[in-house]
């Protein structure tokens, strides 16, 4: 049982744990899939934004390249440093843009707008900080955008452009110049980024920020540049995640995602190159906001996965619950009785040993009831629950602290009392037989029983339950020969039970080995005449030598046999005594015992009749002998089957009249021909009034219901002469003949044709 609750539990922690791996592998699975999807996200925006740039450039690059080319043809291109209208207008249609200048290849200016003209105007070429972007322009064909800067007189941050103007010839006749206005252009972007990104647009030649925005975004990070290591740094994840090179990366037309460790923080970005004007678009964002909104999914995950744990738990704990409270039932119907509740068989082998263990001196009771069987079969099963439940309660008023009272079965119960005395247990064992002695009123029936007793006490005789169990058994076997009766259990009691043993064991070998055989004792008239045998068993064993058979019969009951050996006495009396009337040519009633079980037997009326069919024997004389126990089994039963043998011509006989408790109304409803006056009242006959009015009460029923009357067990002439003027019929006994084997009856028929004192 314990074995069973810890496999239970077992598999609740496997399915814990395999709920967390798989937990652990959700979460793992969601991680990556959210990174991947923020990568495409980054990807997307990343490509959306420089798009916006390169639209923007493109557009700032064509507007440079035609107003360049118109500015060039004017005839006073060259004519000296002056405002044009043409860009005033366009500064005012184009906010986007801060100013336009118009510069010769040495570096001059030629012509600007009005809102840069006061401000002092350095030779590109010359100066340090347009130098670099103005050579580049001048060996470009497109647009090339110098390092942001802050305009003093604008108060604005831009972006320098210049577009080389060519001839036909690709010389360089002049550069056109410009400049964004990042607080303009910003607003291009805003609609792109997303609350805690970061978008840059990196300068390749030299690191610097052309544009950036979002978190951690300021304008001093336009004066240095990106450190080296964290453009590397984002080629490589953008190498490692995209398993591309560095050049299809730069010239492809899509973005790439990237994941980088920055000033001890992870950031997660996708980049772009515009190869056209040497930029890295990149969109990132810190990845501990990304773990910041994971772990609410996270939570969210682990609640359900701890609600669904805890619902588990709930039913595992239920189904424990119910599995011990299934087991506690299994083990309580293992160990007591359905009907009664008491505790059983097992439970005794189970507990007795703490007594045992204790050194405790007690008996063990062992209570059968008597007559029991006739109410189960009379009146039914559940009005034989019904006494037994009554029973019990009884029992248990003499049950005191500390004692057990349990079922065997049926209607067998065991009460370890505890007490060394046998003077107390006789006292109570006494007491136990008076109570459960008292009428039992069920369905409104009043059942009188008995109760018999054996008794055995530990250790004396025996050191274990099974042995005190058997000890005590059999001496209420003994109690049962007397009937309400307690024996005590003594080793003269195991020889005798022992024989019943081996007479048992033997019993079945001599069935098959032939050490059964048949004797007939004559029956007479009262004038001597033999009118017919009785056919008795006897039983000559090897080992045991010859066993009476009230000794073996009850043991074949018991055990099963009888029905087997009733039809060896049926088959071997009518066959033996066949063959000596055939032998003597003369017939006479052959007599034949029928137990109880035989009797109940399924198909025994069928039998004897196959029997008279094949000896061919007349049914009128045959005679069937039955003891009153036969109709107490069940009347209902057995009545259709005597009027089934009576009207096929069979004699009955009721053996042992006056024995039993069978009632002169219950004998007028059988097919009764012959009643015979046991040997008990015959022996007293002439000494014993009462067994003398006995025998005359029987004779005198039986001429009253025009049955013939025959006395067995008569030894004496003074026994015969009594019986003779009393009105008896027939006799049988030892006084005429002694029970024969056929071929002696034969020389004794013969011999004696007529039986005279």
């Amino acid at each position: 049982m314990a074995l069973m609750r810890r496999n239970i539990w077992t598999l609740f922690m496997l399915i814990v744990i395999g709920g967390l791996g798989i937990l652990a592998a959700i979460i793992s699975y969601s991680w990556h899939q959210q990174l991947r999807d923020h990568l495409r996200a980054y990807s997307d925006r990343a490509e959306l934004i420089g798009e916006t740039a390169r639209s923007v450039l493109a557009a700032e690059e064509m507007l440079l390249d035609v107003l360049g080319n118109e500015l060039i043809n004017a005839p006073d291109a060259m004519a000296g440093l002056k405002p044009v209208p043409l860009l005033d207008r366009l500064l005012q249609v184009n906010p986007v843009l801060v100013g336009f200048g118009l510069v010769g290849p040495d570096g001059e200016f030629m012509q600007v707008s009005s809102n840069v003209l006061s401000d002092n105007l350095h030779n590109l070429l010359q100066h340090s900080e347009t130098r670099d972007s103005f050579l580049r322009a001048l060996h470009s064909r497109h647009m090339v955008l110098g390092r942001t800067y802050f305009m003093p007189s604008l108060q604005r941050w831009i972006i320098p452009l210049r577009k080389a103007l060519r001839d036909d010839q690709g010389n360089v006749i002049a550069v056109m110049t410009s400049g964004i206005n990042l607080s303009e252009a910003s607003e291009l972007f805003q609609k792109q980024i997303r609350p805690h990104d970061t978008v840059r647009l990196v300068r390749s030649q030299d690191n610097y920020l052309q544009y950036t925005a979002g978190i951690d975004a300021s304008e001093d990070q336009y004066a240095q540049p990106v450190a080296t290591q964290a453009v590397r740094a984002v080629e490589r994840s953008l190498q490692e995640i995209s398993s591309a090179d560095l050049a299809t990366i730069r010239y492809g037309d899509k973005a790439w995602g990237y994941r980088v460790e920055r000033h001890d923080q992870h950031w997660l970005g996708a980049a772009m190159f515009l190869p056209n004007y040497g930029l890295w678009v990149l969109t990132e964002t810190p990845e501990r906001l990304l773990r910041q909104d994971f772990m609410g999914r996270v939570a969210i995950y682990g609640a359900l996965y701890a609600v669904v744990v805890l619902v588990l738990f709930a039913l595992f704990r239920s189904i424990s619950s119910a599995e011990d409270q299934q087991r506690k039932q299994l083990f309580y119907m293992v160990n007591h009785d359905g009907l009664t509740n008491l505790p059983n068989r097992n439970y005794l082998l189970e507990h007795v040993h703490g007594w045992m263990d204790e050194g405790r001196s007690f008996y063990v009771m062992f209570i059968d009831m008597d007559n029991f069987k006739g109410v189960n079969d009379s009146f039914g099963h559940d009005c034989g629950d019904q006494v037994l439940i009554e029973l019990t309660h009884r029992l248990q008023r003499h049950v005191e602290d500390g004692e057990v009272l349990a079922r065997l079965g049926g209607d067998e119960f065991i009460l370890l009392m505890e007490t060394h005395e046998q003077d107390k247990a006789r006292t109570r064992a006494l007491e136990i037989i008076k109570s459960v002695s008292k009428d039992y009123a069920v369905y409104g029936f009043n059942f009188q029983l008995g109760a018999s007793i054996g008794a055995a006490r530990y250790p004396q005789h025996g050191n274990s339950m099974n042995d005190l169990l058997r000890a005590a058994d059999i001496a209420m076997h003994e109690a049962k020969k007397e009937r309400n009766a307690v024996h005590f259990y003594h080793d003269e009691m195991e020889s005798g039970y022992l024989r019943k043993i081996r007479i048992e064991q033997r019993l079945r070998s001599a069935l098959s080995g032939g050490h059964l055989f048949m004797v007939y004792q004559p029956q007479v008239s009262h004038d001597g005449r033999m009118l017919g045998v009785e056919a008795l068993i006897r039983w000559k064993d090897d080992e045991l030598g010859f066993v009476p058979p009230d000794e073996f019969i009850g043991v074949a009951e018991t055990t099963g046999l009888m029905p087997a050996i009733g039809e060896f006495v049926v088959n071997t009396a009518m066959r033996e005594m066949t063959l000596l009337q055939q032998h003597l040519r003369q017939q006479f009633d052959i007599a034949i015992n029928i137990s109880v079980k035989q009797f109940l037997q399924a198909g025994f009326v069928a039998g004897i009749r196959e029997h008279i069919n094949h000896y061919r024997i007349e049914p009128k004389y045959l005679t069937l002998e039955i003891t009153e126990s036969v109709f107490i089994e069940d009347l209902q039963m057995v009545l259709p089957a005597l009027n089934e043998l009576h009207d096929m011509g069979v004699r009955i006989s009721l053996d042992d009249f006056g024995t039993g408790f069978s009632s002169l109304s219950v004998l007028r409803l059988l097919p009764i021909d012959e009643l015979k006056i046991d040997k008990s009242f015959i022996d007293d006959i002439r000494t014993d009034q009462t067994a003398h009015k006995m025998a005359q009460s029987v004779i005198a029923i039986g001429k009253n219901y025009n049955m013939s009357v025959l006395a067995e067990g008569v030894e004496t002439a003074e026994q015969k002469a009594l019986l003779i003027e009393d009105g008896c019929d027939r006799f049988q006994g030892y006084h005429f003949a002694k029970p024969m084997p056929a071929a002696e009856l034969a020389v004794f028929i013969r011999e004696s044709p007529a039986i005279y004192l």
